[in-house]
């Protein structure tokens, strides 16, 4: 697992998971060695995210069921901000794109959104999907949109705003989707399969009646 800091400068940073730890290394230096060792977990790191507003913080999931908020400005001990309550092996963390404080992680089929500037318990909590989730993403332009896939052939849109609300949209796939990201220009959706369906696929989310739209796909190349 790789995620390059989004930060400029700090473009030249980059985290990397090895079981249990997180090794944070900067390209630039042509010792290629790593400059800080960030331990704390139990167990495997399952995910990891830089937060995109705060170049300092580095979110980790892991399947000890933990999620931790680091500090990497200091390149000793990285600073534990908060030892988030999770109750199984977390499949995702994702620090929201227009809000610092504001993060969703998913454990299973259930997706949580965490507020730091509160209580170490999670602002909301849902059961999602009835499939574990393979992927969370954040709306680069609502602050309160969010999109999740899962094993369960669903792409699923939500507002986080409102509470216990159903999603606002869906997508019903032919396979498991892997992941799903919202595209960095227009209002469109880029989803992967897992298994079953080689391609990748651009919904459109501006389609009739809110529904996304399949633009294109773009199909993989059988080798023989």
């Amino acid at each position: 697992m790789v995620e390059w800091s989004p930060h400029q400068p700090g473009a030249n940073w980059l985290a990397t998971a090895l079981n249990n730890e997180v090794h944070l290394w900067d390209v630039n230096d042509v010792r290629n060695s790593v400059q800080t060792i960030i331990k704390g977990h139990q167990r495997a790191v399952t995910d990891i995210s830089w937060n995109g507003l705060e170049s300092h913080l580095l979110a980790t999931g892991s399947a000890d069921g933990a999620i931790f908020v680091w500090d990497v400005r200091d390149p000793c001990k990285p600073a534990k901000l908060r030892a988030l309550a999770a109750h199984a092996s977390v499949a995702q963390v994702k620090w929201n794109r227009l809000n610092a404080h504001t993060l969703a992680s998913a454990q299973g089929g259930e997706l949580r959104i965490w507020d730091l500037r509160k209580a170490k318990e999670s602002v909301s909590s849902l059961r999602a999907h009835v499939a574990p989730i393979n992927g969370v993403d954040w709306s680069p332009h609502v602050e309160h949109a969010l999109v999740t896939c899962s094993q369960e052939t669903k792409v699923k849109f939500w507002n986080t705003a409102l509470k216990n609300a159903p999603p606002t949209a869906t997508i019903q796939t032919v396979a498991p989707v892997l992941r799903a990201r919202y595209t960095p220009f227009g209002e469109g959706v880029v989803t992967a399969a897992q298994k079953g369906d080689l391609s990748i696929r651009l919904w459109s989310l501006t389609g009739q009646n809110g529904a996304a739209q399949p633009v294109t796909a773009f199909n993989a190349i059988q080798t023989s």
